[in-house]
């Protein structure tokens, strides 16, 4: 499951958007008892996958979000934070994956 969390291109609400993301994603790992990985580029992607509960992507671009979603979306959870200024771009997470989206009030 992806989880796509917007804050509806406030910038103010950013951090609060990343934050719930991130209690998310720890949530998700906690119930299997596993732990959060975060991926900041490409290269993260060495991580053993058994190890993995949940990924975090705070803030990625479309690039690392699509390719993260090609690669473990059938194997793991993963939770985005959507970026104030690039996230309408993530859209196309939706349109290709299956995608819950959750509002950040």
């Amino acid at each position: 499951m992806i989880y796509l969390h917007s804050g509806g291109g406030a910038f103010e609400k950013q951090a609060r958007v990343n934050q719930v993301a991130t209690e998310k994603a720890q949530e998700i790992a906690k119930n299997k008892i596993k732990q959060v990985v975060q991926f900041r580029t490409i290269a993260d992607f060495s991580v053993e996958l058994e190890k993995i509960g949940a990924i975090l992507l705070i803030e990625p671009t479309i690039e690392l979000a699509l390719e993260v979603g090609r690669q473990y979306s059938q194997l793991t959870d993963i939770v985005i934070a959507e970026s104030a200024t690039s996230g309408r771009k993530l859209t196309v997470c939706q349109i290709e994956f299956a995608v819950t989206k959750i509002c950040v009030l």
